[in-house]
This record gives C-alpha cells, structure tokens and sequence, in this order.
C-alpha cells in the first residue's frame, strides 16, 4: 500500500503536466482520491460482510493496482479525476480489509501486529516515493513505472493472501 502510494505521489507532477491540468484544476484531482476515500465506507462494508477481510484484501488490492495504471494513462483530466476516485475507493477499502486481517491475527496469535504493519506502511511510502523520483530522474513514463511496480506487488499481494487463514 506505501509502496504504491509514495510511487504516485511521486509522479504526480509528471502525470499533471501530461494532462496539461492547472494548478487549481490539479487540487480538484486530488481532492477526488478523497472523495473516493470517503464513498468507500458502503463499499469496504459491504464487500467484508460478503467476502471477508481475506477476498476483500485481494480484490481491493489487484483492483488498486489496476487504478494506479488507469492514472497514468488517463488522457484527460475528467478521465484522470475518475481513476483518482478509483484511488481512493480502492485504497481505502484494501486499508479497511488489511487493517480486518491483521486484528484477526492479533487476536489469534496475541502479539501486536498493527504497530508493525503501518511502519512498514510507511517504509513503502518513502521507498515508493525515492523509486518514483528515480523513475522521473531517468524520465521513464508514470505509466512505464506504474505497469512495472504492478507485476510484483500483484505478485506479493497473491502471497500475503495465500498465506492468510480463510475467513
């Protein structure tokens, strides 16, 4: 989630100048990935209460890989408001289903595993923003290093599901 997070907030000027999107139009795109965040709440429920945190997880996460590239490579800045309301929908709802699984886990295990997890959050954070800023730096395409972030973090995502107990 950091990982994927820190990349985009790293391209966002490229993607910005892409578009040929203002600066005022540019803090209305932003504020779709909040928008979305908000409007993910029935979302996120909903999905949990048929699928589980364990599916949700997977879903929301492969589906938050899949907006990371629809931003890089929307064409227009309605289209790129869209994808980032995608972002946010997304985001939130694979938070909502990681933050499910790792209490579940806490609680069978009873070791603290919350505090972990958001440091390592944040880890990805910084390593998605420094690898987005070398992206930029050997001016390789947001949607380049988007489709090449996607594979292995899909990869890892299909993993950590794997590994976790059905729910």
């Amino acid at each position: 989630f950091g990982m994927i997070m820190g990349s985009w907030a790293g391209r966002i000027p490229a993607m910005a100048e892409r578009v040929h999107v203002s600066h005022s139009a540019l803090s209305m795109v932003l504020l779709c990935g909040g928008l979305g965040a908000v409007l993910s709440y029935p979302i996120s429920s909903r999905m949990m209460g048929s699928l589980g945190a364990r599916k949700t997880m997977l879903f929301s996460g492969m589906a938050l890989l899949a907006v990371l590239i629809a931003i890089a490579a929307a064409p227009t800045v309605p289209l790129l408001m869209v994808a980032v309301l995608s972002l946010g929908i997304t985001a939130s709802t694979f938070d909502v289903a990681v933050n499910s699984a790792a209490t579940k886990r806490e609680k069978q295990t009873g070791k603290s595993e919350l505090s972990k997890l958001h440091g390592l959050g944040c880890a990805g954070g910084l390593a998605g923003a420094t690898l987005g800023s070398v992206m930029a730096g050997l001016h390789i395409a947001p949607v380049t290093h988007f489709v090449m972030l996607a594979g292995p973090l899909a990869l890892a995502l299909y993993v950590g599901y794997s590994q976790l107990d059905a729910d």
